[in-house]
């Protein structure tokens, strides 16, 4: 009996974390009526429509691609609910349920990985960073499921890191791969997961002597399983988007035209204002919590960088800090791609409007003030 509640305390933790993060949600999509981005969202739906026997294809391929890794897990409701707003608001109560879920493997990784025992300071913790979050359960988007597995991707990292033992090192990195392929068939330019995948493997064998993943299974499953998700999604995207209509949104879109705007002064001032305008987003958004890891981060690359290249030393194990470096520097390098990428992709955009600031390009509206909202729009996404 003794065992039981104990362990039932154990777990009060977890059952709190979830349903604070996910009540407010509960109740934000029960109040949603369809839709508030339509392309979008119907993108993003079409891969529960594709897999349950319907056709949108008319519609959705009017619209860029948007993965179908996560909708397409909503196929089963797809299936049975026919109202169209009970159809969307309970999407909208699966999304809460993912992110819920995410609060509750931060919750973990607050207490058992980080060592904050103290139930009431992980708790408050754990619904501050659920709630800082751009990504609202009002809208279907696949961010939803990229939140989630991006806390997933946290956990793992940091049983790689704590992991010596070399068979459960294989689980482990078998886990880590295996996420980041799945969240390609989420949103294509999740592709950054793997390149900071590559460069954090790289940077700790050099930094700290120590292997972290297992290199053959990261290596076979890695490029076979990119092969194979790349040849299924190409399947999908054939059969909803014609070769003549062609389909957008695939990966970040940078050719010759937009790089020679980096020759330009409007050029680089708008590559440098998206790149500002997405970070003070984020740390408004944050309270300045983002700004503060993001340094701590940036400070500890640095650090560890000198202490292996340049004083070629070696410091006492720290597996405290080993964890701060893996999981700090894999999700700047993943935010940093994101946002060096997007940045080049929208140069375009925004170099007109800083060159003609009355003017209004098809889609922004007849008034000057259409153009800058597109601009304000796109610099905060």
């Amino acid at each position: 009996m003794d065992n039981r509640m104990t362990g039932i305390r154990q777990k009060t933790g977890y059952i709190w974390a979830f349903l604070i993060a996910f009540l407010p949600r509960l109740f934000w999509s029960l109040q949603a009526i369809p839709l508030r981005t339509v392309s979008d969202e119907l993108s993003t739906m079409n891969g529960a429509v594709f897999f349950s026997s319907q056709n949108w294809n008319a519609v959705v391929s009017k619209a860029g691609y948007y993965g179908f890794g996560m909708s397409i897990l909503a196929t089963p409701l797809m299936q049975w609910i026919k109202d169209p707003v009970i159809l969307y608001r309970t999407l909208l109560v699966c999304t809460g349920v993912l992110e819920s879920v995410a609060a509750v493997i931060c919750f973990y990784l607050i207490k058992r990985v980080f060592g904050i025992t103290d139930e009431k300071k992980a708790l408050l913790m754990t619904v501050t960073i659920s709630y800082i979050t751009v990504v609202r359960t009002t809208v279907f988007y696949n961010e939803h499921m990229l939140m989630l597995i991006s806390w997933c991707i946290c956990l793992v990292l940091a049983k790689l890191v704590l992991t010596e033992e070399p068979k459960k090192r294989a689980m482990w990195t078998g886990f880590f791969v295996l996420l980041m392929l799945y969240a390609l068939t989420v949103h294509a330019r999740t592709t950054t997961y793997i390149f900071a995948a590559v460069l954090v493997i790289a940077l700790y064998g050099f930094m700290y002597r120590k292997k972290m993943v297992s290199l053959s299974v990261f290596g076979i499953l890695t490029a076979g399983g990119y092969l194979l998700i790349k040849k299924g999604t190409k399947i999908y995207q054939s059969v909803v988007w014609s070769t003549t209509e062609g389909v957008g949104n695939t990966r970040v879109n940078i050719g010759q035209e937009k790089l020679s705007l980096l020759k330009t002064a409007d050029g680089i001032k708008a590559c440098l204002f998206t790149i500002f305008g997405q970070i003070n987003i984020a740390s408004m958004i944050s309270g300045g919590l983002l700004i503060t890891a993001l340094v701590m981060v940036i400070l500890l690359i640095v650090r560890k960088g000198k202490e292996a290249f340049v004083l070629k030393t070696i410091q006492a194990d720290n597996a405290q800090e080993r964890l701060y470096f893996v999981i700090g520097s894999f999700f700047v390098l993943c935010t940093g791609m994101t946002i060096a990428a997007q940045s080049l992709t929208w140069i375009a955009t925004a170099a007109n409007a800083l060159a003609a600031p009355d003017s209004a390009p098809d889609g922004c509206g007849a008034a000057p003030s259409g153009y800058r909202r597109r601009c304000s729009h796109k610099y905060r996404r």
